[in-house]
Parts: structure tokens; C-alpha cells; sequence
């Protein structure tokens, strides 16, 4: 149950802040993904700007593992949309999960 309540975590921080993003130059989501494994909070150039102290401590503070990525609307489609971009930050912060925990 645990695994499956910080996926939703996981799938609603980053389709929340997506829905944010407007249009910018896009990096990869291989960027998204490498940035995400060393740390939880990840924010592109040209990404609106929010309060990151605020949203790394409350990912600091929560019980399962979250990843927040604030990406470009290019980024978004470059992965093949939200929810392809949510599968490749599941599939490739997996293995950052395991070595930190």
C-alpha cells in the first residue's frame, strides 16, 4: 500500500506542476530523470518559478519517496506527454530509491 500511495504522490506532484509550465525550450527527460536521482526537486530553466524551499521541505518531511519535476510544456511532450513523462521519472528514479534507502 505504501508503494502505491508514493506513486499517486509521485504521478499528482508532477502533473500538478505541469499543468504550471508554459512553452520554453525542452530538455531531454533523460536530464529529468539524472536530476531527480540526486536530488527530489527538480526544476527546469525557463519552468516558472516557485517556491523550492518551501517544496523541498515538504518532500523532506514526507513518508513515502516524492519526486517533484517542474518542467517545460516541451519537455512534457518531448517524453510523450504527462503521463509518459510520470513513467520514465517512475522507472528511472526506481534505482535512486534503492541506493538511498
Amino acid at each position: 500500500m505504501t508503494r502505491r500511495r508514493g506513486s499517486i504522490a509521485l504521478a499528482l506532484a508532477v502533473l500538478a506542476l505541469l499543468l504550471l509550465s508554459g512553452p520554453a525550450q525542452a530538455v531531454s527527460s533523460d536530464e529529468v530523470v539524472q536530476q531527480l536521482q540526486n536530488r527530489p526537486v527538480y526544476v527546469e530553466p525557463g519552468a516558472p518559478e516557485i517556491d523550492e524551499a518551501q517544496v523541498r521541505e515538504a518532500v523532506a518531511t514526507a513518508r513515502v519517496p516524492v519526486y517533484v519535476a517542474v518542467v517545460t510544456e516541451g519537455t512534457t511532450q518531448r517524453a510523450g506527454g504527462p503521463a509518459g513523462l510520470v513513467e520514465l521519472i517512475g522507472k528511472g528514479t526506481r534505482t535512486a530509491r534503492r541506493r538511498c534507502w
